[in-house]
């Protein structure tokens, strides 16, 4: 696509490197309008059947994403970066994924902090918040979704048998650009696992990035 392709390499008069033309475009190019050539998960209205959802995508681990559930929680106008700072001020610090080296980890940063950083970063990896104990730190959070919205295709509970419960919920949100690496899940969960993940864009609260 036009919106994606590679600008010019940067040369200079003596000196070209690959390496600082890579970052240059990693930096800069623009995914707004990218969209895959085929859609490789299939997509559902969150009311589909319980069968269909066990017969085509439980018992055959196959990946779905359910669309539709979402669009009464009050999170959806609630969860904007500015909102969520406002509530949850300078004293509570949420925890921030990277891939810097020779920074300690884990980083923790409030959200007013983050919010500084991301008016100016121009990272080719940047910050990102990616924190599993949201729920204890700003309690009031769980209280504006419902997880019960999917609840006959998760009746399930797997994590209920075990001795101590695993990080089962996160808050992640990040500008453009943000990810990680290909990975194997520190959660260790597997196609054998129910694992559903629940996210939307949130217009202008994290400079085309996502709110999940």
């Amino acid at each position: 696509m036009r919106s994606c392709m590679r600008p010019p390499p940067l040369i200079h008069a003596s000196v070209y490197s690959t390496f600082f033309s890579n970052l240059s475009y990693r930096r800069r190019v623009n995914l707004t309008n990218f969209k895959p050539e085929r859609e490789l998960i299939h997509r559902r209205h969150y009311k589909i059947s319980k069968q269909q959802f066990e017969n085509n995508y439980d018992a055959p681990h196959f990946p779905v994403c359910l669309e539709g559930g979402i669009e009464t929680w009050s999170c959806r106008k609630s969860w904007t970066l500015g909102k969520l700072a406002s509530v949850y001020g300078p004293d509570i610090k949420w925890m921030i994924s990277h891939s810097i080296k020779y920074v300690e980890r884990p980083l923790q940063m409030s959200l007013q902090d983050y919010i500084v950083y991301l008016a100016s970063q121009i990272d080719e990896s940047p910050l990102y918040i990616f924190d599993g104990k949201f729920g204890e730190k700003a309690p009031g959070m769980l209280d504006e979704f419902d997880i019960s919205t999917f609840g006959c295709h998760f009746e399930n509970d797997f994590y209920s048998i075990l001795n101590k419960r695993p990080t089962f919920r996160w808050f992640v949100a990040g500008p453009a650009r943000t990810g990680a690496p290909w990975h194997i899940d520190p959660g260790c969960t597997s196609v054998s696992i129910q694992k559903s993940v629940l996210e939307y864009k949130i217009s202008n609260s994290c400079r085309h990035g996502m709110l999940c």
